[in-house]
């Protein structure tokens, strides 16, 4: 998708800040922290006497990775900003670029908090196989 830009629509950008960040704000701060205050009260709450007692950390970070991980071209928000629309690619490079250096520090800080320990390099591995690979 970085590789898709129309580099012409660039300076349409500015005219469409509020949409873009709408869109960034959702997927970066209420996405993952919501996932990972859900998980906490389903998961560690409200099912843990029906789940597996070892299993229970297991459950939170999945949630928690998956919910940190929007969609690649999470960008859905703003109806300007439209997949027939110039400026969705300049969007979708702006949100997986976002996403290169956000991901792993938003997910070790979830994971963190959430007393889960996954280690560094595979949080960045996870990074550069998701994200910068695919």
């Amino acid at each position: 998708m970085l590789m898709k830009i129309d580099f012409g629509a660039l300076h349409q950008v500015r005219s469409h800040w509020k949409g873009i960040g709408v869109t960034l704000f959702v997927n970066w701060v209420v996405k993952p922290f919501s996932m990972a205050l859900l998980a906490w009260l389903f998961i560690r709450q409200w099912f843990a006497p029906w789940l597996p007692a070892e299993q229970l950390d297991s459950y939170v970070a999945g949630l928690i990775l998956l919910a940190a991980a929007p969609a690649r071209d999470g960008v859905r928000v703003e109806p300007p900003v439209r997949r027939r629309s110039l400026l969705h690619p300049v969007a979708v490079a702006l949100n997986d670029t976002i996403m290169i250096f956000a991901f792993a520090p938003i997910v070790g800080l979830l994971l963190g908090l959430s007393a889960i320990t996954v280690p560094w390099d595979t949080l960045f591995t996870s990074v550069v196989l998701y994200i910068v690979i695919r």
